[in-house]
């Protein structure tokens, strides 16, 4: 699963990763904060669990040291993209960052890949989420019926981060 998963009956088992997305809602602002967990030895043992989520967790660490004013929106997604290929993993381009503010999921737009056509810079008390979403296999998603959750299209694992 890449994201936006909606809970169900799936018992979590030895192996499984886990991604938690919290949405906040407070004082008139939105935003959202997400981390994927090992769940048991299985999964904090398996290499290509650790690639995904470690890469995933560094992605968003190398974006984040450059964050200040003046560095182009544009610029994370090279980041981001450049650390995900080193390690064999492809970075998923249908869902980006975004603002934190009144609206949920507001302007900047904040890709996580490289080469996109992101417009303006950081400046100065801007706010928002860079979250890059991780996958062992190809990045090319697929919505669920239920138009929220979204898969990998081939099935391979992915993690993701976001601050």
């Amino acid at each position: 699963m890449i994201c936006h998963g909606i809970p169900d009956n799936y018992i979590l088992k030895d192996g499984d990763i886990l991604n938690i997305d919290v949405t906040l809602y407070h004082q008139g602002y939105h935003g959202d904060i997400n981390e994927t967990y090992y769940i048991g030895s299985l999964a904090s043992s398996d290499p290509d669990s650790v690639r995904v989520v470690e890469t995933a967790r560094q992605c968003l660490d190398l974006a984040i040291a450059q964050c200040q004013p003046g560095t182009p929106y544009r610029k994370y997604g090279d980041i981001i993209d450049k650390h995900a290929q080193s390690r064999g993993c492809s970075t998923v381009k249908t869902y980006c960052g975004h603002g934190i503010n009144t609206l949920f999921h507001c302007a900047p737009t904040i890709p996580h890949y490289a080469k996109n056509k992101a417009v303006g810079e950081a400046k100065p008390g801007t706010c928002f989420t860079i979250e890059p979403m991780i996958c062992l296999g190809k990045s090319k998603d697929r919505t669920w019926p239920d138009n929220w959750t979204s898969v990998t299209e081939d099935g391979s694992r992915s993690a993701q981060f976001g601050e």
